[in-house]
């Protein structure tokens, strides 16, 4: 099934509102620069591959939006899938906090 363009956008936009506001809330500061920058950069690109993918590569773009293991891949590739997921989880939810917990020096901006 493909994707109509109002399921789209609005998928993109619970995303970016779920994604800025979990960076945000999980550093504790509203107006931490940085994590409005990656956020906002995040979102963009995520935005971009998806209007560009809707364009030149619908059926990718419906392949992507599968459940996963629904197509009947192999064990492997279900745990290759998981084990992405979770490192994705943490390189979204160890920047923020390392940001409230100062567990690194503070870096300059640019």
């Amino acid at each position: 099934m493909r994707p109509t363009p109002i399921i789209t956008g609005l998928q993109l936009v619970v995303v970016a509102v779920v994604f800025l506001g979990l960076l945000l809330w999980l550093s504790g500061d509203w107006r931490w620069v940085e994590g409005w920058i990656f956020g906002v950069w995040w979102v963009s690109f995520d935005a971009a591959i998806l209007l560009w993918l809707r364009s030149r590569d619908p059926a990718l773009l419906a392949e992507r939006f599968r459940t996963p293991g629904s197509g009947g891949q192999s064990r492997a590739d279900l745990a290759i899938f998981i084990g992405m997921k979770v490192c994705f989880l943490a390189f979204v939810v160890v920047p923020p906090l390392d940001a409230r917990f100062r567990w690194t020096p503070r870096l300059p901006l640019w």
